[in-house]
């Protein structure tokens, strides 16, 4: 049995994870801000936290680099628990977390020369390298004090990932980068993963970057993590469904599941209604609900998105 029991082991894909926590808790002030968290972030991924704002995701950040101490519960950096005397594994962790804290009166580039030292780096050109990764070199010599936010934001980042750290954490990194800033910095994260094979574990509320940009997608929402899922899991789970507009959604509910019997759909805002069953009988509802006197505005079968399955998600927590 014990023979079996290791060819089993031996055949199966080990997972080297570069970031685990167990039964994550943190209260503050009596307030459970996170419960029982429970993420898998695998080396070399890019890994993205998505939950909506307040739902305990910059928190989460802060107890992984301890600027919180966890109320109970365990986290680990590459296998090894992090205690919370030994801060040598900061030294391999680049982070923005909130918003990034500088030197106003020095220029970009002091800012990052003092970095450099208090880290005790030795590369001579990773200065260089940090600014052309985030392309600020027309800003590195103007002081802090008079960058946008948006600069500041990239200056933020190319100070995270100024040592090639093994881990890179961002706190919603796209916050207030305009358009062309935003494709940037994803096109980098994307090149910092795959050329150095940095882990890469970011927090946002936009949903649509997450989607593009990340391998494993977690859900969080009050603290709790409703899903972690891959991107192609998500992609081969979606439901196709049909997605009707309508001038009043309350009576359109009460047809559907009172007169037709279905029960299998889901409510967005005021005037959509997506039904995940019966997908051939889109025209005797369209039909029906006319005859009812409810004004059906568009009928189309649709494909969920990460969007429709965020949602799903979070109105399912609410209702337990």
């Amino acid at each position: 049995m014990i023979a079996d029991l290791k060819i089993l082991y031996d055949v199966g894909e080990k997972v080297e994870y570069a970031l685990r926590t167990f039964n994550l808790y943190k209260k503050i002030k009596g307030n459970v801000i996170i419960n029982d968290l429970n993420i898998n972030v695998k080396k070399g991924e890019i890994y993205g936290l998505l939950g909506q704002n307040g739902s305990g995701k910059t928190t989460t950040l802060k107890l992984i680099v301890n600027l919180l101490k966890p109320t109970s519960g365990v986290i680990e950096f590459f296998n090894e628990p992090i205690r919370n005397k030994n801060k040598e594994f900061l030294k391999k962790i680049g982070s923005v977390i909130e918003y990034p804290a500088f030197y106003e009166n020095l220029t970009a580039r002091e800012n990052l020369q003092i970095h450099k030292t208090l880290m005790g780096y030795e590369e001579k050109n990773c200065i260089d390298d940090a600014i052309g990764m985030v392309k600020l070199k027309n800003f590195e010599g103007k002081l802090v004090s008079e960058l946008s936010l948006g600069t500041k934001q990239k200056l933020g980042i190319a100070r995270a990932i100024l040592t090639k750290p093994d881990l890179l954490i961002l706190d919603e990194p796209i916050n207030s980068l305009d358009p062309l800033g935003i494709r940037d910095i994803r096109n980098l994260l994307g090149m910092i993963s795959k050329k150095y094979g940095t882990t890469i574990l970011i927090a946002s509320h936009i949903l649509s970057e997450i989607e593009q940009i990340a391998d494993t997608i977690g859900i969080i929402h009050k603290g709790t993590l409703l899903e972690e899922i891959d991107y192609e899991s998500i992609r081969e789970k979606s439901r196709h469904s049909i997605e009707l507009i309508v001038d009043d959604v309350n009576k359109a509910s009460f047809l559907l599941s009172e007169k037709m019997n279905i029960n299998n759909f889901l409510v967005f805002g005021l005037n959509k209604i997506k039904i995940y069953e019966r997908l051939n009988d889109s025209g005797r509802i369209n039909v029906f609900l006319c005859k009812n006197n409810v004004e059906v505005k568009s009928v189309n079968i649709k494909r969920d998105t990460l969007e429709e399955h965020f949602v799903s998600l979070i109105g399912e927590s609410q209702n337990v």
